[in-house]
């Protein structure tokens, strides 16, 4: 879907970074890591020092996961000097249907347990670290054999949010008898997609075949765009990336190294000193992250009990939906980040399953360089759930607390809308730090 969009816009901008050049140089001190990416990592990306092949994700965050959304719908795209040479896409359905019998790999036990018992391509992005998920998604594409698997180079996630913002500029797109806008093409698409095909006698294999239609419409006026809106256009992109609803791995380290350094890795970082993530994996509820609704509050706090300096985080949930065809009870997978050292001590509010109040188990491990501590929760619609998990800070942010030096990396998963944050940090008498406000990207306190 978008992601034949995207690359239509890479391609725009590669091919018209001449015709352009005015925009593209004004927008430089407005747009940090677009103007530098079209400046720098753009153009190999597009094929101008040899021919790259990209496997393009479609991470649709209504549905949300680890790695930015679920896998939907793919394409694989190869561009020489910033021209399309092939182009293919499909819903990543056609492709696990097709998975040799003989290759059964067990997935996570969060999916084993309430997803399915099988891994497929559509759940590859398990991890919260895009570098990861990229790498595993590459994995379950060869072996399932996608379509130039031996050739792919990139790996682009993008969410519903990039064809949004594009559509603000192209304006309403008419495709087979509807009218798609920025403000109705994530619904309308899905009800397209996922309703109307069954009542229209639609193959279920060409229910998506309309997203081409789309895509071509929208690559085909932003071609005859006004030089004058791309810095509007570059500083919009600018955001998107910020708030990881556009992200980019490559098989070159070297290539790797400069979409980290530009943002646009999606890559967890570690945070100086203390560092706070927490990450939602929707399993079978529909499409409910479009009306959910998450604020958390971080307090840290020396326990009376036993003196050791420790962080409390609340985090709730609210499920401002009903049931419908796309919105259920909300079912997700949470794991909650922290830096490597943290213990946990308790957690509370998750639930077994929905049909099972009992609590169900917490695991805590090691991952990325991080602790992690996971659970599952239930919430229904038209109610709210707070989820409390407490820890004992890690040897390394506690000196920073006692030389006065302590600071919290907040890092926000990928292809979500974001979240309310309240931080209530108390370290002694007159030394409490207070925060309230809106999370959309990664943000250092």
């Amino acid at each position: 879907m978008i992601t034949i969009v995207l690359i239509g816009f890479f391609a725009l901008v590669g091919i018209a970074r001449s015709r352009y050049q005015t925009a593209v140089t004004k927008s430089t001190t407005e747009s940090s890591s677009f103007a530098a990416a079209t400046a720098g990592v753009i153009p190999t990306l597009l094929g101008f020092d040899s021919p790259r092949t990209i496997l393009l994700l479609f991470l649709n965050n209504t549905e949300i996961r680890p790695g930015g959304g679920f896998i939907g719908s793919y394409g694989v795209v190869t561009l020489d000097r910033g021209v399309v040479t092939s182009l293919f896409t499909d819903g990543t359905e056609n492709l696990d249907r097709g998975t040799p019998a003989t290759y059964v790999i067990e997935p996570p036990q969060p999916i084993k347990n309430y997803l399915i018992s099988r891994w497929f391509f559509r759940d590859a992005n398990w991890s919260p670290d895009f570098a990861e998920s990229s790498k595993k998604a590459l994995e379950f594409y060869a072996a399932e054999g996608g379509q130039d698997a031996a050739k792919i180079t990139t790996v682009i996630g993008v969410t519903p949010d990039v064809v949004e913002t594009l559509l603000t500029y192209t304006g309403p797109i008419t495709a087979r008898g509807k009218t798609f806008t920025a403000e109705n093409i994530t619904d309308l698409l899905e009800h397209t997609v996922e309703i109307d095909f069954l009542q229209k006698g639609i193959k279920k294999e060409e229910r998506k075949d309309v997203i081409g239609d789309i895509a071509d419409e929208i690559v085909r006026r932003t071609t005859h765009l006004s030089p004058t809106k791309w810095p509007k256009i570059l500083r919009d992109f600018d955001r998107l990336i910020a708030e990881r609803h556009l992200i980019v791995f490559d098989r070159d380290p070297k290539i790797a190294a400069q979409l980290d350094e530009i943002g646009w890795s999606g890559r967890m970082h570690a945070g100086t000193p203390d560092k706070f993530m927490f990450v939602d994996a929707n399993l079978a509820a529909l499409k409910t992250d479009r009306v959910m609704r998450r604020s958390v509050t971080h307090e840290i706090f020396r326990d009376a009990a036993t003196n050791e300096w420790r962080a409390r985080v609340s985090l709730t949930y609210k499920n401002t939906g009903s049931f419908d065809w796309r919105t259920t009870r909300y079912n997700t997978y949470t794991r909650f980040y922290f830096p490597a050292g943290t213990r946990f001590i308790y957690g509370d509010g998750s639930q077994k399953s929905f049909k099972n109040p009992e609590p169900a188990p917490w695991d805590v491990g090691e991952e990325l360089g991080h602790t992690s501590i996971g659970s599952f929760f239930v919430i229904e619609p038209g109610t709210s759930e707070t989820v409390t998990v407490t820890v004992a800070l890690a040897p390394h942010v506690v000196a920073a607390i006692e030389q006065g030096k302590y600071g919290l990396y907040v890092q926000k998963q990928l292809g979500t809308h974001g979240f309310e944050l309240t931080t209530q940090h108390n370290f002694g008498t007159s030394k409490v730090q207070n925060w309230t406000g809106m999370i959309t990207q990664d943000r250092q306190f």
